[in-house]
């Protein structure tokens, strides 16, 4: 455990958790699936807000359509037009300047993810082609029954800082010239900030930043003073930008802030207990017999089956190839 890891003061969410929930609509074809699961904070009669980010370059008449959506669903919704500027990730940090973070206790940060597509997987093997990956993004939100654990996960676990699926919490890697810029990028983030990270190879963060997060961690990314022109407009040739960097941040933000009993108390490294990233809503049997999510998440085991055997799928070709040992055996169109 990191001696230097950032002290907060106890936070445990009340029996009614006050929730900020942001979604960036960049699709605005995908609401009503967002909104189905935003119904199930009032079928908890949960305290919650909700803020709805659109781009600036959408049509007049489609802005205006799902505003009216939108105003229906949550008259009291707050809604900004914002730059395409920073994936889902600018929009989120423009909010944050918008509201005060002492009126919630966690933040519930969903977007429009579209299907993906076919063959996309996680670390080689897991598969999030389709409509999975959203599917997965948004489990902890996606059921009255499974909400209800999630909140009241915050509220008995007080080291739980993050939650979101298990298949999609994936851990960080320190191989590559992009794993290791990414790196340094984050710890100049932490810099600022005055934290000292857990060590790289510790952390985990969440595959298409989906998740509720306690408000405390949210904080601390408020703090970074970042606004939507701190993001570049969305270029997919490349993911060395800022927004692809605060995806691994947010995660390695968590588990590098601690929680103590009293705020102000002198503790030693071994009484800081540091935040973790959880699923708290999933059963066990099904992670048991999950094996491609377990091979996803072991680098060297990745490395030798890719090696082995493969699947890549060619856009421009529509064409999916089978290769074993690089050496391409089957191919077929989609």
């Amino acid at each position: 455990m990191d001696v230097d890891a950032e002290i907060l003061p106890k936070n445990s969410c009340p029996k009614s958790t006050r929730v900020l929930v942001h979604v960036h609509l960049f699709y605005c074809e995908m609401w009503n699936s967002l909104r189905s699961c935003l119904e199930n904070l009032d079928k908890l009669n949960q305290t919650w807000d909700l803020y709805v980010t659109l781009v600036d370059t959408l049509p007049k008449n489609v802005a205006e359509g799902i505003i009216g959506e939108i105003k229906l669903f949550k008259a009291k919704a707050k809604i900004l037009t914002v730059a395409n500027k920073g994936y889902d990730v600018g929009p989120f940090f423009e909010v944050l300047n918008y509201v005060n973070l002492d009126d919630y206790d966690l933040v519930v940060k969903l977007h429009s993810k579209r299907n993906v597509n076919p063959l996309t997987t996680l670390g080689t093997f897991y598969d999030v082609s389709g409509p999975k990956w959203r599917e997965y993004l948004l489990a902890f939100i996606n059921s009255r029954k499974v909400l209800k654990k999630t909140l009241r996960s915050f509220s008995s676990d007080p080291l739980l800082g993050m939650t979101a699926s298990y298949n999609l919490i994936m851990p960080f890697r320190e191989h590559g010239k992009y794993n290791i810029w990414v790196i340094e990028e984050c710890r100049k983030l932490f810099k600022q900030l005055n934290i000292t990270p857990t060590p790289a190879h510790n952390f985990h963060y969440v595959a298409g930043t989906m998740f509720a997060v306690r408000t405390d961690v949210v904080k601390k990314l408020k703090e970074l003073n970042l606004d939507i022109n701190s993001f570049n407009t969305p270029d997919r040739s490349t993911e060395k930008d800022l927004a692809h960097v605060l995806e691994y941040f947010m995660g390695w933000l968590v588990t590098s802030l601690s929680i103590t009993e009293e705020a102000n108390s002198q503790v030693t490294a071994r009484e800081k207990k540091l935040y973790k990233i959880k699923d708290v809503f999933t059963g066990t049997l099904s992670r048991y017999f999950d094996v491609c999510s377990f091979i996803s998440k072991h680098h060297r085991l990745v490395k030798i089956l890719r090696f082995i055997l493969r699947r890549e799928y060619e856009p421009k070709q529509n064409t999916v190839y089978i290769k074993i040992f690089k050496v391409s055996i089957i191919s077929y169109k989609i």
